[in-house]
């Protein structure tokens, strides 16, 4: 990923810290404290992007707390998280965690706007790095998520993960990348090379394409009716015949 990605997350989060500030405290002796509080820096989130993966190749069912934990309890040995971040740093880090600004003016209208520009970096960098097979494969996938919260969650009964973010995939057809693993990262760094993108509802692509010009959509163009031949032109190398089976 670009570093341009990381210092824009550590940009919007210390935005977001600020346009939330007066709305979370409201007693002047805790407004104060968090004000004196340092910035979060780029390396900083790439430590808590790294817990988090820590945490999830090496689950338990104990409070996510625990990892942090300075004693002994029967088996379990301590935390060691510590070693790398203190609690509140990582809990400062996460509450305030944001990839886009809330002011934009597409964020009331586009579900999928708070990751956006992630989106959008993952589709620069993957068709450089990823050479397009002579046989491709269009096809949907879905990002783990059960959180409520999510305006882009829908349930999905045929997937082996029935909550979470539908997206699209343009993947190898000969190898079948996108069916080995079904977890978050595998889907954004492996699993697709060329074109990402989220399914924000029929409402919102129905409302905009065909009504709205181009450069004001909020959704993606590439979606909808004609999602899947437009995908597949947009990898294919120019000037070649393609066959549409």
């Amino acid at each position: 990923m670009p570093k341009d990605l990381w210092r824009k997350v550590a940009k919007e989060s210390n935005r977001y810290f600020q346009q939330t500030l007066t709305a979370r405290y409201t007693k002047e002796w805790f407004l104060h404290r968090e004000i004196k509080k340092p910035d979060i820096q780029t390396h900083e989130f790439l430590h808590v992007l790294g817990l988090l993966m820590a945490r999830m190749l090496n689950q338990h069912r104990r409070r996510f707390r625990d990892h942090w934990r300075t004693t002994v309890k029967g088996a379990v040995p301590r935390g060691t998280f510590s070693d790398f971040m203190a609690r509140h740093r990582f809990e400062r880090i996460m509450a305030n965690l944001r990839f886009t600004n809330n002011a934009y003016f597409r964020a009331t209208t586009d579900r999928a706007c708070k990751v956006r520009s992630v989106i959008a970096t993952l589709q620069q960098i993957f068709p450089t790095s990823y050479k397009t097979p002579p046989v491709i494969s269009f096809d949907e996938g879905i990002l783990p998520s059960r959180n409520r919260s999510n305006p882009t969650r829908q349930y999905l009964k045929a997937k082996p993960h029935k909550w979470g973010t539908k997206m699209f995939l343009t993947c190898c057809a000969a190898t079948a990348y996108c069916t080995r693993k079904m977890q978050t990262h595998v889907l954004l760094g492996t699993v697709v090379f060329a074109i990402i993108e989220v399914y924000c509802g029929k409402a919102q692509q129905t409302m905009e394409v065909g009504n709205v010009p181009e450069n004001q959509q909020s959704v993606d163009p590439n979606t909808g009716p004609a999602a899947v031949i437009r995908n597949l032109e947009a990898v294919l190398p120019t000037h070649r015949m393609m066959y549409f089976t």
